[in-house]
């Protein structure tokens, strides 16, 4: 399965929604590595021209955490990613076939 890096490791906060595609898959897997306690990486997915945070069917926001590093989610739609500032440099990543990372 080939990674793709959607946010470069660094300890800054990347707040621009870092987008991807997940058309043809089954699904993807997104990942961070390196976040400690409260540091974050929100996932967002794209419904018509905006971005919405990624809910369960519970509607409750999932995010990457310290404790929570990885997700599977449906492939098809187009996703996007932030992540918090973080003590230590953190990327962002995603596990997929062919998804792919667009421009921000």
């Amino acid at each position: 399965m080939a990674t793709s890096t959607l946010i470069p490791a660094a300890t800054a906060a990347q707040a621009v929604q870092q987008p991807f595609n997940t058309a043809g898959q089954a699904f993807v897997i997104v990942g961070a590595d390196n976040l400690a306690t409260t540091e974050t990486a929100p996932l967002w997915i794209q419904i018509g021209a905006t971005y919405k945070q990624v809910t369960d069917t519970a509607g409750n926001v999932i995010q990457l955490t310290a404790t929570i590093p990885a997700v599977q989610l449906v492939g098809g739609p187009t996703y996007a990613a932030t992540k918090s500032a973080t003590a230590g440099a953190c990327g962002v990543y995603v596990l997929g076939g062919s998804a792919r990372v667009l421009a921000a």
